[in-house]
């Protein structure tokens, strides 16, 4: 096709030049059949379907799994530097001034430590719903030193309700 052939694309219905179509070696005309700006809104319209998140959180948890361990390394290697020290240290200043959260994240290190060491063990699969994502250590008793290490694991979906439902009865 030359560069001043113009072509029509079905979304828009508009004859459009042919720069405004990507690539698409198995077509016969090598162009994609519609626009860019059709099929990017296409796919945004996809990505907020219920079908499109739940596919793009399959796809996100299948690629979390694969690369499990060389994300733990790299997340190693930066709390090692000089930028992962200084993150470490604004949280510490800013639980400072809010004891409730310097509970929470002692408790949080203490866990880390029990886990390193082998006092805890980090399950498979989370213990209220069964899915094998990552998990995270749910302080079901409170964060007071006693309780550090009565934990549950439990995925991010339900960890994230437990406190919801916890805040519900807070304000009851």
């Amino acid at each position: 096709m030359k560069q001043n052939e113009t072509k029509r694309c079905p979304g828009c219905k508009q004859g459009l030049p042919i720069s405004a179509f990507a690539r698409n070696k198995s077509k016969a005309t090598g162009l994609q059949s519609s626009c860019r700006e059709c099929r990017a809104a296409a796919q945004r319209k996809y990505n907020t379907s219920p079908k499109g998140k739940a596919a793009s959180a399959q796809y996100h948890k299948a690629w979390y799994l694969a690369n499990r361990e060389r994300l733990r390394a790299l997340g190693a290697t930066y709390r090692r530097t000089a930028a992962g020290k200084a993150t470490r240290d604004r949280a510490w200043q800013k639980a400072k001034g809010q004891p409730e959260r310097r509970q929470q994240r002692c408790a949080k290190e203490a866990v880390q430590r029990a886990v390193r060491i082998g006092r805890l063990t980090r399950p498979s699969a989370c213990e209220q719903c069964g899915a094998p994502a990552p998990l995270q250590a749910h302080h079901y008793l409170g964060y007071a030193h006693e309780h550090w290490l009565d934990v549950q694991w439990l995925c991010v979906q339900c960890h994230t309700a437990a406190h919801a439902k916890d805040a519900i009865q807070a304000a009851c």
